[in-house]
């Protein structure tokens, strides 16, 4: 019989490779620790800057099937080597450019760091396809569990970045010291892909065993962090990418998805502004990176535990927690949304001002849209497993990853702000107002509880589904209690052998039936 070792051996390196080269993929959500530095160094707006961290996911429905065809065809190691290449090397560029130590000839800095980070997504596609999809083909059974520790990984590593940069270098400022962040990342992006492209394997073995214990053991160390653990099964059909795009129930995932991305990415990408609208101290600009960052992970570790119930009642809740998140971000506006134009003006422009029950609002809505953004995540991945089928997982997870990463964050970070921004500002060059946020709070707050409404509708179609995952698991485990329970009967007969004992009970005479 082969060792426990060898049998557990291609799971335990994809789990791994997995968990490490994830966290490359978190870049874009610590945007507001150097953004600013960004503007100040280049003179950019508000527009221009959000311009970087939102027209990259407007390539996701061109380059996420062709992140996924890819590593299909080339292998996972190959996605995690070119992806971590790309994203490092034009990450330095990013840094190279904003610093002015690279001349960007007759293109303007700021169109030339869009679309460095145009491939700086390109790159973060490739490791996607690798990183969340290969760890559902090697843990069948808990498929569930090892996808929220693995995307939780991305929420943990925005975090572990914020916090260091402000113990090795101080609180971040709108200097041009904040943009060695980039460098940071681009450490990160070559570091943890060239080690996960070295350990991943190319593909899992039907003979392997899943090490529990292991996922296990980081699950509770990431729950000192904040954790917990889920569980899935497989959908029976097997659907390639058109044929589920015919199907109501993807689009009705996607809208979903949209609200919770594009909203969370909303508060990723102007979370500077938000802060400098709303009066309160820049210092707390890395507060509330490091508290999204940390309900990111949260919502990605704990909030996919089904235990065999439908997964859309969570995404149910995560919208409408994406909903109340932006409610409380607008209540912190509302005082100096409320103040004529004028004196906003000086808010934006003077010194901070900004009552002690705002920054309580910017911190719980930071914390809550974080959970909710982060919740997402590993749903897209086990909801497109459970419904759709996992032959193609590496192309229809990544439909959701890129579509509605495009979707939502165009239409929510990028156009929605610019749509309120001019029509409340005398010029788009102008700094978004307190009035500008509160209009975009108040709409991205309508979308994602639509978005709540598409998955109510969702989780009555997929109900009988659910039903019968629940079932399969319930058999699963009175299996496994059987088996147990014979194991316990083999060892007490093995027990009373090796003592010499009889191991059969002594018959006593029964009697004689009567005729």
């Amino acid at each position: 019989m082969p060792s426990t070792a060898a049998t557990t051996s291609l799971p335990r390196r994809a789990f791994v490779a997995c968990l490490y080269a994830g966290c490359a993929t978190g870049s874009f959500y610590g945007f507001g620790i150097y953004g600013g530095a960004i503007q100040s160094s280049l003179g950019l707006s508000d527009a221009s800057l959000a311009n970087i961290n939102t027209v990259p996911y407007a390539l996701g429905f061109v380059s996420a099937p062709l992140a996924g065809r890819v590593t299909k065809a080339f292998g996972p190691a190959a996605g995690l080597l070119l992806g971590g290449a790309i994203q490092a090397a034009l990450q330095v560029a990013m840094y190279a450019i904003a610093t002015g130590a690279a001349p960007t000839g007759a293109i303007d800095p700021g169109t030339a760091l869009v679309l460095c980070a145009c491939v700086v997504y390109v790159g973060g596609q490739l490791i996607s396809s690798a990183a969340f999809s290969t760890p559902v083909l090697h843990f069948r059974r808990k498929r569930g569990r090892v996808v929220s520790l693995v995307k939780a990984f991305v929420g943990l590593s925005g975090a572990v970045v914020s916090q260091a940069y402000v113990v090795a270098f101080g609180v971040p400022s709108r200097e041009p010291g904040a943009l060695r962040c980039l460098l940071i990342w681009a450490a990160i992006s070559a570091g943890t892909c060239f080690f996960g492209a070295a350990c991943i394997p190319r593909s899992p073995s039907q003979q392997s065993r899943e090490p529990a214990a292991l996922l296990r053991l980081c699950f509770w160390l990431l729950l000192l962090l904040c954790g917990a653990s889920m569980a899935a099964s497989l959908a029976r059909t097997q659907l390639s990418l058109p044929q589920m795009l015919r199907r109501p129930d993807s689009w009705l995932l996607w809208l979903a998805g949209c609200a919770a991305i594009g909203g969370g990415n909303f508060f990723a990408t102007n979370v500077g502004q938000l802060v400098r609208a709303s009066g309160s101290h820049p210092q707390l600009v890395a507060q509330l990176v490091t508290l999204f960052s940390t309900g990111n992970m949260l919502g990605r570790l704990v909030g996919c535990d089904a235990r065999g119930r439908s997964r859309c009642g969570i995404v149910v809740m995560l919208c409408v927690g994406m909903a109340a998140a932006h409610g409380l971000l607008l209540a912190a506006q509302l005082p100096v949304a409320q103040l004529p134009h004028a004196a906003r003006g000086e808010v934006l422009h003077g010194p901070p001002s900004a009552p002690a029950h705002t920054h309580t609002l910017l911190l719980a809505g930071a914390l809550l849209a974080g959970t909710s953004f982060g919740t997402i995540w590993p749903h897209l991945v086990v909801l497109a497993s459970e419904l759709f089928g996992s032959d193609h997982l590496h192309t229809n997870y990544l439909f959701y990853d890129g579509g509605c990463g495009a979707t939502g964050t165009l239409l929510l970070a990028n156009l929605l702000p610019r749509l309120f921004h001019r029509r409340v500002a005398a010029s788009s060059s102008a700094s978004c107002d307190a009035s500008c946020f509160v209009k975009a709070h108040a709409a991205i707050a309508a979308i994602a509880l639509a978005g709540a409404v598409a998955a109510v509708v969702l989780a009555r179609r997929s109900a009988p589904l659910y039903t019968r995952i629940g079932l399969s698991l319930e058999k699963s485990r009175q299996k496994r209690r059987g088996m147990t329970k014979r194991a316990q009967s083999a060892w007490s007969l093995s027990q009373a052998i090796a003592s010499g004992a009889d191991p059969l009970p002594s018959a006593s005479p029964s009697p004689s039936p009567s005729p």
